[in-house]
């Protein structure tokens, strides 16, 4: 017999033995004909109330069986799934929570959150100052690695260079036609 046999007999209708993670993942991929990442089988447990555990009872492997069967089967989302197992709260429930963990909220500790946040806004402005930097050298560096720059400078020089010998020569040599001085009376 093999062992994903074992399992499935393990398992089956006794229903009294506990299984490891992996063992359940593979009864559930073998009641279900399909399979089941370990991803899925992470946020599956999440759905359903069931914890990451070393060890399932036989009443929460048919909780994981039956929320993976409502997910491959019958196509219900997470969030079903954890309504149906009464693991989600309902978004009235939540939002009561979060105006009582509000409502909770000392004035000590508003004001060491009034106090905190100029604080964050600077060390994020100091980030951003960083990160500015290092993108600006990175910029920098892969501009001159490129040889860009060197190509920029040769023909910047070359034309001072010329404007430079130009002006330079024309100083030497005046042009061919001298102006005529003007002739003073007298």
């Amino acid at each position: 017999m093999t062992q994903t046999n074992d399992i499935s007999t393990e398992v089956g209708k006794s229903q009294k033995y506990v299984l490891n993670g992996s063992q359940l993942l593979t009864l559930a991929c073998q009641q279900l004909e399909t399979q089941v990442s370990l991803f899925e089988a992470g946020k599956i447990l999440s759905a359903c109330g069931l914890s990451d555990l070393n060890e399932y009872t036989p009443q929460q492997c048919d909780r994981f069986i039956e929320a993976c069967t409502l997910i491959k089967q019958q196509g219900k989302t997470y969030q079903e799934i954890a309504i149906h197992f009464g693991v989600a709260s309902s978004d009235d429930e939540l939002i009561e929570k979060v105006h009582n963990l509000l409502g909770q909220v000392s004035s000590t500790q508003a004001d060491l959150i009034r106090t905190a946040l100029p604080k964050m806004a600077v060390e994020q402005l100091q980030e951003v100052k960083a990160l500015f930097w290092r993108m600006t050298a990175k910029r920098l560096k892969k501009y001159v690695d490129s040889g860009q720059l060197e190509a920029e400078i040769r023909t910047a020089s070359k034309s001072v260079l010329a404007t430079s010998l130009g002006k330079y020569l024309g100083l030497l040599m005046p042009n061919s036609s001298p102006k005529k001085a003007k002739n003073l009376p007298g």
